[in-house]
């Protein structure tokens, strides 16, 4: 065969001399099966001569011949049916070639004699996606499993990322390689997004790029069926991300800005603050927070507002302080009105802010909530009447008006002013209604429901959150669904309905731990204190209000604070105990006189 393949100027056209020379040469020098193994075959695959030549070995070659072809595209030679049809080629996928667990166990044994746990290699498995050369190879500032080729690589100064310049990315021309740079900021994407924040490219359309990425097999995924969404295989992607970030740092800075808006615009939040926060661009990430707050408020993302509020330093509050007021009241929102008080206070002194009568009234609402969280009612109720005062001429900050509504009604509602609660409250929810704002609406209506309950309105009030449930599950909102299922429940409890009223509580736990509102998991606790003393369960009705308490204590709800201690002297009435009763609300007597509530 290489005396023929020598003398023949072009062997492959036509191919069958050499072909049958090849076969014959096999046939009488092997007997026992054996392998050829055709690496990279995506190379030459555009070759018809060698396709062909292919072809036809594939078909006229004995039964202890194998031939494995490994190609990063699909191959797709003449008699390739015919073979298929006769159940003589079999396919393997990327699934199929990587390792799993177990697998790279037996393996690491078979190399170092010695086992390693299953915990490192799940680790390094989902690290990798089984891949064995991202398992051989060590990752920047990572070693790989395998010493031996750890040394090597720092003798050599290889790498994963080497392995991808060299192997891949060095490879492809130079518009596609700035445009798989661009791409791989998205963690996942189609030709319509990469056109969206990059704009039309002058050569290549980002369709033929999908394409090329796809058809070479350039470490892509398809996220669906049609291939219309792809994403990088995440070391591949990794590895991108730092050739952009190193070798185009202006580039690299613009390409994530434009992330950012573009993100906006689509109101997709996360991602645009994600986009911000990559390169670490300060004013672009209190710019998401300030536009994002109110949607993400109302579907229940007031936590995710907090994680964000916390990763910009104080500096960053100092020259954009209604940050001040966005971190106060989402600590109030999430249990913590005393540090909400203390934020919104930094806000409201704030010679910006006072000179910005849409953000001082705002913060004045704010700070409205908290000290009505804190006991505070006569401050909260102030509070709005001044935030009223200050923006009374102004027709378009109507929605503050009407939130400042709200939380004079909530006050009044909290010290048994109830006709004028009903008042303030119904104020607040024409507003709403007439700003078609429904996620307000709900709550303002949720609020009624609360003060019909104290006025003995059960029916009227239960009717009042059932009409809500559907609103807030619409939106995920975990924590007006823990409100209502609680009220709900309460309602149940006062009319005699227990087990309902036990179903109701087990639902509004769901939702309270779900949103891992501490607020809410207390009022809970508490309403279920009620429900067994309702049942004439006394010991077990100071269990839950001891567990309400402690939570109580810590978030400082002042509300429960009050509540509890005067339902626990209760219980203890009922149990005969009545020294503790008194001595339970003698401490509560002086706790109000010192606290001034």
């Amino acid at each position: 065969s290489l005396i023929l393949l020598d003398s023949l100027t072009n062997p492959l056209n036509p191919p069958a001399q050499i072909l049958s020379t090849v076969i014959d040469d096999i046939f009488n020098s092997i007997s026992e099966n054996f392998v050829i193994f055709l690496d990279d075959f995506h190379l030459v695959n555009d070759q018809a001569e060698i396709n062909d030549f292919i072809s036809q070995f594939g078909q006229q070659m004995d039964e202890n011949t194998h031939l494995l072809i490994s190609s990063r595209k699909m191959f797709n030679f003449p008699g390739l049916p015919l073979l298929i049809s006769h159940s003589q080629v079999n396919g393997v996928n990327q699934k199929d070639l990587a390792f799993q667990p177990k697998e790279l166990r037996e393996l690491y044994k078979e190399k170092h004699h010695k086992s390693i746990s299953e915990e490192v290699c799940s680790q390094m498995v989902a690290n990798t996606s089984g891949w064995i050369t991202g398992l051989m190879l060590r990752q920047p500032g990572q070693n790989s499993l395998f010493p031996a080729q750890d040394k090597a690589a720092r003798i050599t100064g290889t790498n994963l990322d080497c392995y991808f310049q060299e192997e891949v990315f060095k490879k492809q021309p130079g518009l596609v390689r700035m445009m798989m740079l661009q791409s791989s900021l998205f963690e996942e994407f189609n030709a319509d997004l990469c056109e969206k924040v990059y704009g039309k490219q002058d050569k290549i359309s980002w369709p033929e790029l999908l394409n090329e990425l796809s058809e070479n097999n350039l470490f892509i995924e398809e996220i669906e069926d049609n291939g219309m969404w792809i994403r990088y295989h995440h070391l591949f992607q990794d590895f991108l991300r730092r050739t952009f970030s190193n070798q185009f740092p202006d580039d690299f800075n613009r390409a994530h800005n434009q992330m950012t808006e573009t993100h906006l615009e689509s109101q997709e939040w996360e991602k645009a603050f994600d986009a911000a926060h990559k390169i670490n661009d300060l004013q672009k990430m209190a710019n998401v927070i300030e536009i994002s707050f109110g949607p993400l408020l109302h579907a229940g993302r007031i936590k995710l507002l907090f994680e964000w509020l916390q990763i910009l330093p104080e500096e960053c509050c100092l020259a954009k302080p209604i940050l001040f007021s966005l971190r106060g009241f989402s600590y109030t929102e999430l249990g913590n009105p005393k540090k909400g008080l203390l934020e919104i206070n930094k806000a409201i002194t704030n010679e910006q802010i006072q000179s910005d009568a849409n953000q001082l009234s705002r913060a004045l609402v704010w700070r409205s909530t908290a000290n009505r969280l804190l006991g505070n009612y006569t401050d909260g109720i102030a509070d709005s009447i001044n935030a009223i005062e200050l923006i009374k001429h102004k027709t378009n900050l109507d929605l503050i008006k009407a939130e400042a509504y709200r939380e004079i009604g909530l006050g009044f509602g909290r010290i048994g002013n109830y006709i004028t609660a009903l008042k303030f409250l119904e104020k607040s929810s024409g507003v709403y209604k007439a700003e078609n704002r429904l996620n307000n609406l709900a709550q303002v209506q949720m609020d009624i429901g609360h003060v019909l309950i104290n006025i003995g309105n059960f029916h009227e009030a239960k009717t009042n959150f059932t009409n809500a449930i559907n609103h807030w599950s619409s939106l995920s909102n975990n924590i007006q669904l823990a409100m209502i299922m609680n009220n709900l429940g309460y309602i149940s409890t006062l009319t005699g309905r227990y087990s309902e009223a036990d179903d109701y509580f087990t639902k509004g736990e769901i939702y309270a731990d779900l949103a891992v509102n501490r607020r809410m998991q207390a009022f809970i606790l508490a309403s279920r204190g009620d429900l067994a003393q309702s049942t004439k369960q006394y010991y077990e009705s100071i269990r839950y209000y001891d567990k309400s308490e402690t939570i109580a204590k810590e978030i400082h709800e002042s509300f429960l604070l009050i509540y509890i201690p005067i339902a626990k002297a209760s219980c203890f009435r009922h149990l005969k105990k009545h020294s503790q009763s008194e001595e339970i609300l003698t401490k509560l007597k002086q706790q109000i006189a010192l606290g001034g509530s």
